[in-house]
């Protein structure tokens, strides 16, 4: 899972970006790089993932991805979140991760799995615009909170929506938070309007929050958030669901 910088020409970009960054953008970069194959570890562990080899091919894929992205401009915003607050920054990796863990069974092409991989990463970009506070609060939000919070998903879309990212990375930023029967937001579209990675990225958004520290609820088991997902089946894409199972052994 660790990524090799062989390629001369990737390297000189990455030398270039450094430079313009008055040598901060580097080291954090590689930093961010070294933390996905610690996350990719970290996930197996916490959810109980049976087969290692899935775990390691989406972390090279993310990885992949995010090399070949560095010459976006989408990074000044990365780089801010990951400052901002630390959680939420692990967050953007680990649901990238999951939704590779989901996609891997579903026989995408490869063009589709790294549009997944760029969409789960930055779906939580647009939360830099939103104050700590109410990120942080560990009480339920009041209807002012609540409609800030909820427009993160436009927000992020707007900041990224001409810097190169793919349609279905854009749609996953935008839609993550949408619901199959129509009860999600920021538009309340259903299934049908949907993007496949949308769908992922709603799965493995809502199973990494419920199994993650946050000071607004209590952790739960994978077994109890799967649960908790079914429960809620008409929300979520079912043969997506219906996956889920097989990935973890009981915790």
């Amino acid at each position: 899972m660790h990524l090799t910088f062989s390629d001369k020409e990737r390297q000189m970009k990455l030398r270039a970006i450094y430079d313009h960054e008055s040598q901060v953008f580097g080291p954090e970069f590689l930093g961010i790089i070294s933390q996905i194959n610690r996350s990719a570890l970290e996930l197996k562990n916490r959810l109980g993932i049976v087969d290692a080899s899935i775990v390691e091919r989406s972390a090279e894929i993310l990885n992949t991805v995010l090399y070949d992205s560095v010459e976006l401009s989408f990074w000044i915003y990365v780089i801010e979140l990951k400052r901002y607050i630390g959680w939420l920054f692990d967050h953007s990796i680990n649901v990238a991760l999951i939704s590779l863990f989901i996609a891997s069974r579903m026989n995408y092409d490869s063009k589709l799995m790294s549009h997944i991989a760029l969409g789960g990463f930055l779906h939580d970009i647009g939360k830099i615009s939103i104050p700590k506070e109410i990120i942080l609060k560990p009480g339920k939000l009041d209807k002012n909170e609540m409609t800030l919070m909820q427009n993160h998903c436009r927000t992020g879309y707007s900041m990224v929506s001409n810097l190169g990212l793919s349609q279905e990375s854009l749609n996953i930023i935008l839609h993550h938070h949408e619901r199959m029967d129509g009860s999600g937001y920021p538009f309340g579209l259903t299934g049908d309007k949907l993007s496949d990675g949308a769908k992922i990225a709603m799965i493995a958004d809502s199973l990494d929050a419920m199994t993650s520290p946050r000071p607004y609820q209590q952790i739960k088991t994978t077994s109890e958030a799967i649960t908790d997902l079914f429960n809620y089946k008409n929300a979520y894409c079912n043969e997506l669901l219906s996956i889920l199972p097989s990935f973890f052994c009981k915790k």
